[in-house]
């Protein structure tokens, strides 16, 4: 991974769920979506975080066995869960 990922605490809504800012591309990396069925692996993406969306860039690797490539964003407040595609 590489990259900054800023992380604002500075009233009492973001004291609840953070506000977020910056990029970090990772490479080879494996993680796991709360909710989601299975994991992601042996991934290559470009996170930008802005406020409290995150988009994903040019995101390729592996969803369980079945290899997937995307681009999107989504909110991260779990309440508000929305799934944004470019």
């Amino acid at each position: 991974m590489d990259g900054e990922l800023k992380v604002h605490c500075h009233d009492a809504a973001t004291w609840k769920f953070p506000s977020f800012a910056g990029q970090v591309a990772c490479r080879g990396l494996d993680f796991h979506f709360w909710d989601a069925v299975d994991d992601l692996s042996k991934t290559n993406i470009d996170l930008v975080f802005d406020d409290q969306r995150l988009y994903m860039h040019n995101a390729i690797g592996m969803f369980g066995s079945i290899p997937l490539t995307l681009s999107g964003g989504l909110i991260l407040l779990a309440s508000q869960a929305i799934v944004v595609q470019d």
